[in-house]
Formats: C-alpha cells, structure tokens, sequence
C-alpha cells in the first residue's frame, strides 16, 4: 500500500512539474524598460570617483544583455566631470540626458541637460565643468526614443 500511495504521489509531483514549465514557457518575460532613470553615478570621496546607486537596466547585474541606453560618469581632475551615453541596441536613438551635481548635503549646485543622437553602438558625451563644492553628479536618463521607422524594423 505504501508503495503506490509513493508511486502516486511521485507520479503528482512530475505532472505539476510538467505543466508548470509547460506554462512558463508560454509566459514572455517583459523587456519593457522605463523611459527614465538613473543611468550612472559617482561621488567623490578620499580614495577617488566611485560607482554607487541602483542603475537604469541593470535588474538583474548577471545578465549578459546591455539595456538600450547606458552611461558613466567619473570625476576628471579636480574641477571637472566626464560623462559619457552609450546607445548598446542596433537602432538609432534619440536620447536627453541630465547632469545633476550635488555638494556633500545632498543639494544640487549645478544641473545641466544634453541631447545627443547615437547611432547603433555608439556614444557620446562631455567634459563639463564642477560646481561649487561639488561632491557627486547623476547622470540621469531623461527619455530616450527609437529613430528607426518601423518599415525599417519590419525588414529585419
């Protein structure tokens, strides 16, 4: 008796199994990303620029895949920024950007706004100049748009 109750029971568990993966399978994951958020991040501190802080795309930090648009920010010198936008898909993207520079308290002390055009695999950026006491700058993705008609994405 205990044997089948176990062949059973065996028998439920691979059918569950089956079916789950069965439904899984149907399930497409969404690669929706949202048109704005943070892209990079960095903060001056005694050892130098550092990365810190939740980046656009990036949910899961293992995945080989780029999101559409990524970007970098790093200290240059002493009065200076360098950020830089990459465009990682194979269409054209129309992209604005905020610089936003904060002091050691959190407030900002300069803002600035650039938009670029990138091509696929391309990037582009700009040196630009420190706030006043300046300790961290954001690089945040405003928005970001396709430039590729979509009869052009229908031939692919």
């Amino acid at each position: 008796m205990r044997l089948i109750s176990c062949i059973l029971a065996i028998t439920c568990i691979c059918l569950s199994v089956c079916a789950y993966a069965e439904d899984l399978k149907r399930i497409e994951p969404s690669k929706k990303l949202p048109k704005s958020g943070l892209l990079a991040v960095a903060s001056v501190s005694g050892a130098g620029s550092r990365i810190v802080g939740e980046i656009f795309g990036e949910e899961d930090i293992f995945s080989k895949e780029l999101p559409v648009i990524s970007g970098s920010v790093s200290r240059h010198g002493d009065s200076a920024w360098r950020f830089s936008v990459t465009n990682n898909s194979k269409e054209r993207y129309s992209v604005s950007v905020d610089l936003i520079q904060r002091n050691e308290n959190g407030t900002t002390v300069k803002f600035s706004s650039y938009s670029y055009t990138l091509n696929p695999g391309h990037s582009d950026g700009e040196e630009v100049q420190s706030g006043l006491n300046a300790r961290r700058a954001e690089l945040n993705l405003r928005s970001y748009r396709s430039l590729t008609s979509r009869s052009t994405k229908d031939e692919r």
